[in-house]
């Protein structure tokens, strides 16, 4: 039972409460699962792998742009261009899994 609160209330009460279960849950599922296959994309393994691809040859064009940095600008040896590294992380949609075929992949380096 919802308690009176002060604030905004919604404007309908939940039609159940109670979490479904047995038969009703695998109805629930199932038109769930029927509602996804028609209405929201998803990528292909070749796509994915594609992606993947693409990442592993950002970081390491990002990673030799951060060794050439180190060298030229900042002076330091070979050793210490190279341990500076760089990471690139990935963020957003793509990060959590829940990204479109053909979406952006949100990334930062960090050098």
């Amino acid at each position: 039972k919802m308690e009176e609160e002060d604030g905004p209330k919604p404007m309908f009460k939940p039609q159940e409460t109670e979490m479904p279960s047995g038969e009703k849950w695998e109805m629930l599922e199932s038109s769930l699962k029927i509602f996804m296959q028609n209405n929201i994309p998803i990528e292909s393994r070749s796509e994915l792998k594609k992606r993947e691809e693409v990442m592993a040859e950002l970081k390491r064009i990002f990673q030799q742009w951060v060794y050439e940095v180190c060298l030229k600008k900042e002076k330091m040896n070979e050793e210490q261009a190279r341990a500076a590294g760089g990471k690139l992380y990935t963020s957003g949609s793509y990060r959590l899994r829940v990204h479109e075929p053909g979406a952006d992949i949100d990334s930062v380096g960090v050098a």
